[in-house]
């Protein structure tokens, strides 16, 4: 079933492209949590490194069952896919994501997540100042939440313990 878009291209029915992913990502979710199921959870249960995970897992199953239920009646539209620099906006924002998990082991969790928010936030259209200034605070409050607070040790990256000579 094809549904006539407002730009005139033919694109397949959106509830059906909703249920579909919604099952994909879900199937993916139940993947996630397998693995994450077979990581210690601690003593007591949750202080492990398994603990976030099996979270993040069952949240995400959560979520994709319920849009992939909430989309049966076939009420959804979503519209037609993105173009020109609409889609290059998501591109982009794909490929910010993905810098951000491979830049973390290098540049660690501080400057990976200064860099991202601030690219990102400047994408979503905020002011300069703005995205600057959550760039800066979620940093320093990442470092006093859980180095200073919970005594946790955050990844700092290969580069800056080099630099440091940690």
């Amino acid at each position: 079933m094809m549904v006539e878009a407002a730009i005139g291209v033919d694109v397949p029915s959106a509830p059906k492209i909703v249920r579909s992913a919604s099952l994909i990502l879900t199937a993916l979710g139940l993947f996630y949590l397998h693995q994450a199921s077979m990581m210690p959870l601690g003593d007591p249960p949750g202080t492990g490194i398994g603990a976030v995970p099996l979270m993040v897992g069952t949240c995400w199953v959560a979520f994709g069952l319920y849009v992939t239920i909430r989309n049966q009646s076939g009420l959804v539209d979503s519209g037609p896919w993105p173009k020109g620099r609409a889609a290059l906006r998501a591109l982009y924002a794909l490929l910010l994501c993905v810098v951000y998990i491979v830049g973390l082991p290098f540049l660690g969790i501080f400057i990976t997540t200064g860099v991202f928010l601030v690219l990102m936030a400047r994408l979503a259209g905020a002011p300069s100042t703005s995205a600057l200034v959550v760039a800066v605070m979620t940093p320093i409050a990442f470092w006093v939440i859980f180095s200073l607070g919970l005594k946790v040790s955050l990844p700092y990256g290969s580069l800056l313990a080099a630099v440091l000579g940690s």
